[in-house]
């Protein structure tokens, strides 16, 4: 999973839909975040430590959505190592 790059092409509302959801951000956190300009891309990157992964996005991106600080952590998330999903190692693949 460390070598797998995915694009997502869509709307502004649809992305910022997107990443409540995948950032569990409150609604008043959507609310006060704005669409991005036309063409612009959004990047989420890939975080490690001691085992564990998670997502962030870029600091240039979270301006341009004009998101406050309060958004910046994802709420309620829970750190998983990728070895210990299933019980396997190597490739992840969901049930």
């Amino acid at each position: 999973m460390d070598n797998v790059n995915v694009v997502i092409v869509t709307h502004g509302l649809a992305l910022r839909l997107f990443l409540m959801r995948w950032f569990q951000w409150s609604v008043e956190c959507f609310e006060e975040s704005q669409n991005p300009g036309n063409c612009q891309l959004v990047t989420m990157n890939k975080r490690k430590d001691e085992g564990h992964s998670w997502m962030e996005l870029e600091e240039n991106d979270r301006r341009a959505l004009c998101l406050s600080d309060a958004c910046a952590v994802p709420r309620n998330v829970r750190l998983h190592r990728m070895d210990s999903v299933c019980g396997m190692k190597g490739d992840f693949k969901p049930r």
